[in-house]
């Protein structure tokens, strides 16, 4: 206190003055600057805070997005592939019962070895084969040494409603061959050895062998004589595949420098085929065999075998691939997209690399297969050869992918794979687990450093050693596999991903460059502020200073004045100022205080300005980062919803169009396409055929006696029919050609790009052997019968529209039905003129039967021992008034092809031939029958036994002389109303003949339950006598024939020999040239003048 009072009070003053208005301003300016800098600060955290917010949100709705499609995309190759394996598999065990199928039906006939070879030699099935490969010009790879022309065709939408996803595949066109389905076939005696023997292939040796020695079986590998002795009739016997081990060096591409690599010459040629791995490799040929007891008079005399060529169930995975390229011609083990299949137990049958199918060795031993290295040691050290150590090694044992196959194996190229000791590939016993109750399924596993997806389906053929009871599990034949890589599926949601991620990208940067932008801005405004600020309370600083010193010397006389001025001021009234009225130092001082008051008060007044810009761009700052997240949980709910509804669109709308367009073009009975779908496909066969240049056909069929069979034994049993029909042609028919049900009993094959026309007549052989084959329907055997017309064309040669083209086949068609049925005709224009001659023909045919042109001409029936005549059969003639007597055959086609004029002609014949005969039975010339042949229809007729009775009672002629020859296959088809016509007219007393008798597919015992009175041996039997097989059938029908009492009439006996054979069958009533040719009325009466007494026979 001394101190300040020691003081002068200019500069207690002075120092008062900077004490009372320096230091607040300073104060003041601090706290301004502080409250500035934090506020930035805070403002800078929560901009970041709210970017990152977003790009966080953002991409986990990108990662959920993305992760979703990937989900959604595995599931659907999962579903395909599993299903795409079991319908392999189910296709695999049809394949195999249809071998059941053809064993049993050779083992039905007598071992023959001309049927044998001719067995052999057509049973046919095309496979895809592949042309030449070359290593690249740079022996890096291998390439195919001729290119296929790339299909440049594009298919238009047509509409503009169909142009929404509106995709195109193109077709896959691969090279094939017809190749023999059985390399061999023959009958084994009960001795074992070899009594007949046919083979196809220069792979199996022709001479006959004993089989009991394992030495002379294929690949000196079979034991299955054994197994023969132990079949009972109808049981059999499938053996494993069987063929000798091809081994491989070098896994994987084999080029020179992969020889190099492993040590050996460059010599792909003597290491296995592995598709585009060694596409000139040696191929594993192998076998499997069927066989079953051939039996006589219920007992087994020797047994028949198949041998089916592996190459056929090589077929069903060679070709296939789980991914868009669906087929290949040749398959690419190394792309790890392939199928295979394993048997039952264990062992690889069918693989891409055939260094990878198991087989035997040179001495027919099983070869060692590719073991993991403990497996190995251990058989190593057991001392004992691979087929004693393999019965009692343990198998499946902790497979896992940390063991190694055996280094030694390896490099000897046994690499056959078996999974039963394949320890280093633990899928083996996932599939085995997954199919041991006879199903399928799936599972993802990490192999070779990629994800693959792996299905399996139990093969369902459980047939001899296949069998549940046997095999102990329901794998049946065994397994099939598909092995798939799973990046292949994730490839659209993987670009998906990256798109997405560069506009997350993108945005994010967007965000926080417009976030920097703001801290910029708000750093810049409050520097300049706090600047401002700061240089304003400099300024007032100096001039307080400068005021104070210069006021100092003169403010100490009016100091009371002053502090009272400055204490109302201080004390909060800051509109106060010195009022003076003259000028001095102390009026200046007031001035300038008055100045300075006022000064104070605006940049206070700027300072509260400021705080409340900062406090109002505090709250827009706030406003915004409260709208961006509002905008950001919007996007991320929309983003949401819409993937959402995009998925359920999209697997609904998918789901409708495959169900439309199936139905769409597709009959709902047999699952062939229909005829919208099959005029789409002969219009586009036309189009490819004129830009290829290739020949197409078209096949027209039309069952013979359908509307019989449907009205006699239901629409069940006609639809059945149906249905067989098409699945006839769904086997028969390429993969590239179409089968189709035109409506009723019509059906037709559309077969495009042929080399040769010629293919359509082979496919229509194969169809009509196959239907030769009878079908039981409703308990009735039925012999399915087709008439066939093939209408061709090529190229720019032979553009025909698609209505020109179905006219053609269906007049070929026509032909083919007018000559009989069951054959086929191509189209030709004399096919045309025919049909007109035909409606010439008809009209012809109504005028005769109207003017009575037809009349009988008579055949006698010749009983050698008594020398008399028992029958006359009835033969119509045409006595043309141009063309003189006309056989049926020129008239019978257009007459039953005309409605009821055959049934015309027929009863014109009866009336003609009952007169006739009355007059000849009066005047003692016979004594007889006469023989009149009827259709098999006229049975179905509830009146025809009427109408008969009506005609007998108006020529008043005994029913006791009439007889009907009616054809076998009436009899066997015969339904309800048949049996009743039968019955009521053999109550008449008239005789019925069985006709037309086919003992290849009869059965006879059966025929014999019939109500018949004799059957005759038709001419076609008669003219191969001296046939060994001919004879033999023939002596079989006339033995049951003696033995049931029934009359036996031998046809056609036109000589010696013939006549001979029959009467060392007591075969004694003869039809034919030999006695006596087809007579008029007149001839007739004249025979039987000569024959009357019995005499001159």
């Amino acid at each position: 206190m001394d101190f300040w009072l020691k003081l002068s009070v200019r500069v207690r003053l002075i120092l008062l003055f900077i004490g009372i208005k320096v230091v607040p301003l300073v104060l003041l300016l601090g706290v301004a600057w502080y409250q500035t800098e934090k506020t930035a600060r805070n403002l800078e955290t929560q901009i970041d805070t709210l970017v990152g917010t977003a790009d966080t949100s953002i991409h986990r709705v990108g990662d959920l997005a993305i992760d979703d499609a990937v989900d959604a995309l595995d599931t659907r190759a999962r579903d395909d592939i599993e299903r795409l394996t079991t319908d392999t598999a189910r296709r695999v065990a049809d394949f195999l019962y249809s071998r059941d199928t053809d064993i049993l039906l050779v083992a039905a006939h007598p071992p023959d070895e001309a049927m044998y070879r001719n067995y052999v030699e057509n049973q046919r099935r095309v496979l895809v084969v592949h042309d030449g490969w070359r290593l690249n010009a740079g022996s890096t790879d291998w390439e195919p040494e001729t290119t296929l022309p790339q299909d440049d065709y594009s298919a238009a939408p047509g509409s503009h409603d169909n142009a929404t996803s509106f995709h195109y595949r193109p077709p896959a066109f691969f090279k094939t061959e017809r190749l023999p389905l059985y390399l061999e076939m023959t009958f084994v005696g009960l001795d074992g050895k070899e009594r007949i023997k046919a083979t196809s292939s220069p792979r199996m040796n022709p001479a006959l062998q004993d089989i009991s020695q394992r030495g002379n079986t294929f690949a000196k590998a079979e034991t299955y004589f054994p197994e023969l002795q132990k079949l009972k009739p109808g049981e059999i016997y499938v053996s494993d595949v069987i063929g000798t081990y091809v081994g491989s060096r070098v896994i994987g591409k084999f080029t020179p420098e992969a020889a190099e690599t492993r040590g050996i010459d460059f010599e792909p040629e003597k290491h296995a085929y592995a598709g585009k791995e060694n596409p000139v490799g040696k191929r594993f040929q192998g076998i499997v065999r069927w066989a079953t007891p051939v039996t006589q008079g219920g007992k087994i005399i020797g047994w028949v075998t198949l041998a089916l060529d592996h190459d056929h169930l090589m077929a069903f995975t060679d070709h296939i691939v789980p991914t868009d390229e669906r087929y290949r011609d040749i398959n690419d083990a190394f792309d790890g997209n392939y199928a295979f299949i394993w048997d039952y137990k264990g062992r690889s049958i069918v693989h891409p690399r055939h260094h990878s199918i198991v087989g035997y060795d040179e001495n027919g031993d099983p070869q060692v297969p590719w073991l993991e290295s403990s497996v190995y040691e251990d058989w190593q050290q057991s001392g004992k050869s691979w087929r004693e150590y393999r019965e009692t090694a343990p198998t499946f044992v902790d497979q896992r992918q940390s063991r190694k196959a055996a280094k030694e194996l390896t490099e000897q190229g046994n690499v056959g794979l078996d999974c039963r000791w394949l320890n280093f590939a633990p899928q083996c016993i996932g599939w085995y687990n997954l199919a041991d109750q006879g199903g399928s399924g799936s599972f993802l596993i990490a192999w070779s450093g990629l994800w693959k997806l792996t299905t399996v389906a139990a093969i369902p053929y459980y047939t001899g050693q296949y069998s549940p009871a046997v095999a102990g599990n329901k794998r049946g034949f065994g397994i099939v596999t598909i092995g798939a890589n799973v990046v292949d599926f994730h490839r659209a949601a993987t670009e998906s991903k990256g798109r997405l991620d560069a506009i997350i990208k993108t945005a994010n940067g967007d965000m926080k460059a417009q976030g920097n932008d703001v801290e910029q801005a708000l750093r810049h405004d409050m520097t300049n502020t706090s600047i401002r600020l700061l240089i304003t309370t400099l300024i007032l600083i100096v001039a307080v200073v400068l005021i104070a010193f210069w006021m100092a010397s003169f403010l100490s006389k009016k100091l009371g004045w002053l502090n009272d001025g400055f204490n109302r001021f201080r004390l909060g009234e800051k509109t106060f100022r010195f009022q003076y009225g003259h000028d001095d130092e102390i009026t200046s001082l007031a001035g300038t205080f008055n100045e300075m008051a006022d000064t104070l008060n605006q940049n206070v007044a700027r300072l509260e300005q400021e705080i409340r810009e900062r406090t109002h761009a505090e709250s827009d700052l706030r406003d915004i980062r409260d709208n961006l997240e509002v905008i950001v949980k919007e996007r991320t709910r929309e983003l949401s919803e819409a993937n959402l509804q995009l998925s359920t669109e999209i697997h609904v709308r998918r789901e409708a169009e495959e169900k439309a367009q199936y139905l769409a073009g597709h009959d709902p009975l047999t699952g062939l396409a229909n005829r919208m779908l099959f005029n789409e496909h002969l219009q586009r066969s036309i189009f490819q055929s004129t830009r290829s240049g290739k020949h197409g056909a078209l096949l027209f069929f039309d069952l013979d006696r359908f509307k019989q069979i449907n009205d006699t034994l239901g629409h069940a049993a006609g639809d059945a029919l149906l249905v067989h029909m098409a699945n006839v042609l769904k086997e028969r028919v390429r993969k590239t050609d179409i089968a189709a049900r035109l409506g009723g009993d019509e059906f037709a094959v559309i077969m495009n790009e042929m080399e040769q026309a010629d293919r359509a007549a082979i496919l229509a052989d194969d169809i009509l052997n196959m239907l030769r084959q009878p079908i039981t329907l409703e308990g009735h055997t039925i012999a399915v019968r087709t008439s066939i017309g093939i209408a061709t064309f090529q190229g720019e040669q032979n553009g025909k529209d698609p209505e020109e083209i179905i006219k053609n086949a269906d007049m070929a068609m026509y032909l083919s039905k007018t000559e009989g049925g069951m054959r086929y005709k191509f189209f030709e224009q004399a096919v045309q003129e025919k049909l007109h001659a035909d409606v010439k023909l008809e009209r012809e045919l109504r005028t005769a039967l109207d003017k009575r042109q037809f009349v009988p001409w008579f055949q006698p029936l010749y009983h050698t021992i008594q020398h008399r005549v028992l029958y006359l059969e009835v033969l119509a003639r045409w006595q043309h008034p141009l063309r003189g007597y006309l056989l049926p055959g020129a008239f019978i086609g257009v007459a039953e092809h005309s409605g009821l004029m055959l049934e015309e002609v027929d009863s014109q014949i009866l009336h003609l031939a009952c007169e006739q005969a009355k007059d000849w039975l009066k005047a003692g010339l016979f004594d007889g029958r006469i023989s009149v042949n009827i259709l098999p229809r006229y049975l179905e007729q509830g009146d025809f036994a009427l109408r008969v009775r009506d005609i007998l009672e108006a020529h008043q002629f005994p029913a006791q002389h009439l007889s009907f020859e009616i054809a076998e296959y009436a009899l066997l088809n015969n339904s309800g109303p048949s049996s009743a016509t039968l019955a009521a007219l053999r109550k008449m007393g008239i005789e019925i003949i069985v006709d037309r008798l086919e003992v290849e597919r009869s059965a006879l015992k059966n025929l014999f339950d019939y109500p018949i009175d004799a059957i005759k041996i038709d001419r076609a039997f008669t003219s191969q006598i001296g046939d060994p097989k001919v004879n033999a059938e023939i002596g079989t029908i006339s033995a049951l024939a003696h033995a049931m009492g029934i009359g036996l009439i031998a046809e056609g006996v036109e000589n010696e020999t013939q006549w001979d054979f029959f009467q060392t069958l007591h075969c004694v009533i003869i039809q034919g040239y030999k006695h006596a040719k087809p007579m008029s009325i007149e001839d007739t009466q004249a025979y039987l003048g000569e024959y009357a007494q019995g005499v001159n026979g």
